[in-house]
């Protein structure tokens, strides 16, 4: 069995026993960071060491404007629904000279 916590990991459920499931540690945010730099990776460790989104939430509560100012730059831009990211160019070879091009 498998669920998403707030980081958007996917986290599978441990049995320890038969009658209880258990949140197994989150993987790949450590190695996923990692990838990215290792810095990144060096950073996610002491984030889970330290207690985790957890953690986060708890300072985020007693810290709220501070956490909404980073968080603002961590969000991604919105997109207008119509941007589709392509250029499209035209060339039309049967134009014959003119003024910008003497």
């Amino acid at each position: 069995m498998s669920t998403d916590d707030r980081s958007g990991v996917k986290q599978t459920m441990v049995s320890e026993s038969k009658s209880d499931l258990v949140p197994a540690k989150p993987k790949g945010l450590v190695e996923a960071m990692q990838a990215a730099h290792p810095i990144n990776g060096v950073f996610g460790e002491v984030f889970e060491e330290l207690g985790g989104a957890d953690m986060l939430a708890q300072w985020a509560k007693e810290n709220y404007s501070q956490f909404i100012k980073i968080f603002s730059r961590m969000a991604p831009t919105a997109t207008p629904e119509n941007h589709t990211s392509q250029i499209n160019i035209q060339v039309n070879a049967q134009l014959g000279p003119s003024p910008l091009d003497e």
